[in-house]
């Protein structure tokens, strides 16, 4: 966007907000108005004697779901082009305007600035200085300040001023509406978090440096229960392990610092961007910081009746509930609260479980870890499926997804000022999963002693992602492009190719904006609408090892979308990855062929084979719609079969290739016996009771190598037998150009069939 604005101070300084007592500090707000092609401000309303100590050109936001301007932001003081002004960190809403405002000051001119091209415009220009006029009325104070450092994150709290009677909330409806009214009565109001190496004084303000701003309310934790907030009963944060809930009237505002020391903080009131600094609020005493992420703040634990359980699971179980006010490189603007869950076994397995396996839960020490990923409308308590092989002793971890990316990340843009030009786009969502999951590793050690004896040692070589739906979009895109984090990933009816669904693609373009080669992934040259499908990424990165894909679609599946998920599959055989796949006419609902529980062993600390082209697997089609005439025929016969009570409902496939199928449906292996060394490879491959054929052909492609090694080239003798010994097949093979050595249709008979390959 090109634009030339004037800025004059008008009546803005006559506000209460911009005026403290005599030789005190004040920030004075300058609106903005378009006149003459040229941004000018007329500085003669500050003092003369004022020294302006923060200048910040403050940009127009853009909403949620608006396409950016792609041209960076630029913008200069007349005649100095070759000296753009800088966004202000940590925020990025406005431009650090000091050095020009400082000048124009001094000479007693006018502020010229040139807008070359900002995301949405400028809102106005905020000026910071010490040695105001005196005024009587002033706004009221934020007061008992109080800074809590947690490893690289400083939690400030303080006292909001009392300007309504707070009632009693039943439920998250009631405090919303209260919120809207008290907006509504009380517009422009925020609260700004200053920071500084000495105690912030109104005498020292101008030595303090802005590091925030939140709103009234920000005790409320008004994410956790995601859509049925307004159902539940409020939720307020707190700021220590398993400390008292903060108090309604209690604002909170998280800061992680860029560099360490001692530090003080204060808080003040604003209003439509003046301030009245003379009653600046601080910390008595500083804080000592360090430079970091943050520790995820314990809020409460819940015990579940073991006989009720949770989550389709019984036994002794504890759910943890944690927030982090997440920030870059987690999040695009800091402050960011995000509410996790970790759901715990207790319960030790006994020698011989009684009961169904799918319905326990037992404790596992090291355990399993799943990262469940929530569909649309879901919440960090459900929306996944199920609580994955908890009878294996999995731990649960899952988190509410803000902004709804499907679980990959976002423009850096999203939530400030920056145009689609001015960033990338970035994985906040798979930075701070992975990143929960580190700090959640050394809990077995690190816990507060409350929970101490709860966290069982972590196994980060079977970490797993699950989900349905959204969740059944993100957990393969993990296991695809962090195989060496996750060792498999189940999801179904899930998104591989987001250019191609046609109801979500809209959902993604929130996120990453529209495709246009101005917007990168941070390599600056990545489209994310390459980087973040499935099969391009599979096709560009044929020797990346993966972990397994367990998914499912619908053919029928219109919003999701059949399409891509063909061509997904299809990658997935032509890459050679491990997976088990299947399709069929359940629509949305097309659930995988594993259940809730995976008694495969899969980690990443051990190779497993690849099937593809099996004689048994079915004809996937390649997604050509059938004829329209054929459509409404089957329709017809289809229902003439339920009124005569043939079938229960008219379901027609609309596409070619097989209603239902799957790839690798009847073939396994165990784990147990997995030999990798630097001269030889050998599996037990199992093709299942159930198949529908005594044997099978199919090609296997060893992957995930820890030892043997495979460049383009080498030559390897292989043998195949069956349980009692006997040679069904011997042959040789050579490893192609991606350094991957496939065995091309050996036989298999249903049980234990050993393939051994040497050098």
């Amino acid at each position: 966007m090109r634009a030339f604005v004037r800025l004059t101070v008008a009546a803005c300084v006559a506000l209460a907000s911009l005026h403290a007592a005599l030789g005190g500090a004040a920030t004075a707000a300058f609106k903005a108005e378009s006149k003459a092609g040229l941004l000018t401000v007329d500085l003669s309303g500050l003092p003369k004697d004022a020294a302006v100590f923060r200048a910040e050109l403050m940009l127009k936001l853009v909403g949620p779901h608006t396409q950016r301007s792609l041209a960076p932001t630029v913008v200069h003081a007349e005649g100095e082009a070759d000296k753009p002004l800088k966004f202000v960190a940590p925020r990025f809403v406005g431009l650090d305007a000091l050095d020009a405002v400082q000048a124009a000051h001094k000479a007693g001119k006018p502020l010229a600035l040139k807008v070359v091209a900002t995301a949405a415009g400028v809102s106005h220009l905020e000026v910071s200085y010490v040695g105001g006029k005196p005024k009587a009325e002033k706004i009221p104070a934020a007061t008992g300040v109080k800074a809590a450092h947690r490893k690289g994150q400083t939690l400030i709290t303080f006292a909001e001023p009392k300007l309504e009677a707070i009632p009693e909330f039943k439920i998250g409806a009631d405090v919303r509406a209260f919120v809207g009214d008290f907006a509504k009565k009380h517009p422009g109001l925020a609260f700004r978090i200053w920071r500084s190496a000495e105690k912030i004084t109104p005498d020292t303000i101008a030595k303090a440096r802005l590091v925030g701003e939140c709103g009234f309310f920000s005790c409320w934790n008004a994410t956790y229960h995601q859509d049925e907030t307004g159902r539940k009963p409020p939720v307020l944060y707190r700021v220590s392990d398993l400390g008292e809930p903060l108090a309604w009237g209690t604002g909170v505002y998280a800061h992680n610092p860029a560099e360490a020391g001692k530090a003080f903080y204060a808080v003040s009131v604003a209003l439509n961007g003046g301030e009245d600094l003379s009653q600046v609020s601080g910390t008595a005493e500083p804080v000592e910081e360090v430079v970091g992420q943050g520790e995820p703040v314990l809020q409460w634990i819940e015990e579940p009746d073991p006989e009720d359980g949770w989550q389709y699971r019984r036994g002794k179980m504890a759910r943890l509930i944690y927030t982090r006010w997440e920030a870059w490189p987690h999040s695009s603007v800091p402050n960011n609260p995000i509410d996790y869950l970790v759901v715990l076994p207790l319960q030790p397995k006994p020698e011989k479980p009684g009961g169904e396996a799918e319905y326990n839960s037992f404790r596992a020490d090291p355990a399993p870890v799943g990262l469940h990923l929530h569909c649309w409308g879901g919440s960090l308590n459900g929306g996944y499926g199920w609580w994955y092989n908890a009878h294996r002793g999995a731990v649960l971890i899952a988190s509410n997804q803000i902004p709804y990316d499907w679980w990959t990340g976002y423009h850096e843009a999203l939530r400030t000022a920056k145009s689609f030009g001015d960033g990338h786009v970035q994985p906040f969502t798979m930075n701070r999963t992975f990143a929960f999951l580190d700090w959640a590793a050394k809990q077995h050690a690190e816990a507060p002693e409350k929970v101490w004896a709860l966290w069982p040692k972590l196994d980060l070589t079977r970490v797993f992602t699950a989900g349905n739906s959204m969740g059944a979009s993100g957990a393969p895109m993990y296991a695809i492009r962090h195989g060496g984090r996750i060792a498999w990933a189940i999801g179904w009816v899930g998104i591989h190719v987001p250019e191609l669904s046609p109801q979500f693609r809209g959902s993604y373009e929130n996120s990453y904006g529209k495709r246009d080669p101005a917007i990168t992934m941070p390599d600056g040259k990545t489209s994310p609408w390459d980087h973040f499908s499935d099969v391009w990424w599979l096709k560009q990165n044929p020797k990346a090892e993966t972990g397994l894909i367990i998914a499912s679609n619908g053919k029928n599946d219109g919003g999701i979308g059949w399409p891509q998920a063909v061509q997904f599959a299809r990658a997935l055989q032509e890459t050679r990855r491990p997976h088990i796949y299947n399709w069929g006419l359940g629509g949305h609902g097309t659930r995988t062929l594993i259940g809730s529980n995976f008694d495969l062993d899969v980690r990443t600390d051990q190779s497993l084979p690849a099937f593809t082209n099996c004689s048994l697997d079915n004809n996937i089609g390649t997604a050509t719609p059938k004829p329209k005439e054929e459509i409404e025929a089957e329709k017809k016969r289809q229902q003439e079969e339920v009124a005569a009570k043939k079938r229960q409902e008219a379901i027609v496939d609309p596409f070619d290739g097989d209603p239902q199928g799957a790839y690798n449906a009847w073939l396994r292996w165990t784990t147990v016996d997995i030999v990798d060394t630097v001269d030889a490879w050998e599996i037990t491959v199992i093709l299942l009771d159930k198949a529908p054929k005594d044997s099978c052909t199919v090609d296997l492609t060893p992957r995930r190598l820890q030892k043997l090694r495979t460049p383009n080239g080498a030559k390897f003798a292989y043998t195949v037998t069956d349980k009692a010994g006997k040679e069904l097949t011997k042959g040789s093979a050579t490893a192609d150009e991606s350094d991957l050595l496939t065995l091309k249709q050996i036989p298999l008979v249903k049980g234990e069939n050993r393939v051994r390959i040497t050098r």
